[in-house]
């Protein structure tokens, strides 16, 4: 079975200001990954990868987010470059 889900943070919202991840952004994105969380404790799943897209990898604080949001839920973060964050959204656009 396949959850499709989606859940916007808005992380990058003041990101460029000082060039990190505001504090706000970091609590909605682990008030959405609670949720995700959530949702997955309702199915059996056998791996889970999470993939961290742009503004982890301009934002100063953004591998320190990415290592907490293992931590704390452990799943495997990845952050992707941006050749493959553009492959992925042009197939998830491109599928519907």
């Amino acid at each position: 079975m396949l959850v499709d889900t989606k859940l916007s943070t808005k992380l990058s919202y003041g990101a460029a200001v000082g060039n990190a991840i505001t504090q706000a952004g970091i609590e909605r994105q682990f008030a959405a990954l609670d949720q995700i969380q959530g949702l997955l404790a309702n199915y059996h799943v056998a791996q889970i990868v999470v993939c961290a897209t742009q503004v982890f990898r301009v934002a100063g604080n953004g591998p320190e987010l990415a290592a907490e949001i293992a931590r704390r839920y452990g799943w495997k973060v990845e952050i992707i470059d941006g050749r493959t964050e553009a492959e992925l959204s042009y197939k998830a656009a491109a599928t519907g």
